[in-house]
């Protein structure tokens, strides 16, 4: 199940760039769930951080459909990772499935991206502005 941050551990951008970035990717997503037969999944860009207080890419929120990725991504990242977790949606919309099994990296490289479970911001990145 996916984690929540702690309380008062987001940042929100809101500059026109990520504003036209957070469009873009909603648009990939509402296609994909309109393809994939799914119901709706908010895309939203805010910092989350693991249990060790580390940034993550993004996460899944299964029980709200929602997505968070990290707001200092590249264009590149963000698109990869907003496959990565769509694909956790359609793993557990299509299969019943959470994680990083063999079904999930089955969706992640039919939507064509990287299927690895875990890769960490670096520090540097995490907090570029």
């Amino acid at each position: 199940m996916a984690r929540y941050a702690p309380s008062g551990t987001t940042c929100h951008t809101t500059t026109a760039m990520a504003s036209k970035s957070l469009q873009t990717l909603q648009a990939a997503c509402d296609a994909v769930c309109k393809v994939m037969d799914l119901q709706p999944i908010e895309v939203k860009l805010q910092m989350e951080l693991t249990r060790t207080m580390r940034p993550v890419l993004g996460r899944a929120h299964y029980r709200t459909r929602q997505i968070s990725l990290h707001p200092n991504l590249t264009a590149k990242e963000m698109m990869d990772t907003l496959k990565h977790e769509i694909a956790h949606f359609i793993a557990y919309d299509l299969d019943g499935h959470m994680g990083h099994g063999w079904i999930w990296r089955m969706h992640a490289k039919a939507l064509g991206c990287d299927p690895h479970a875990i890769r960490r911001i670096t520090e540097e990145s995490a907090y570029r502005k």
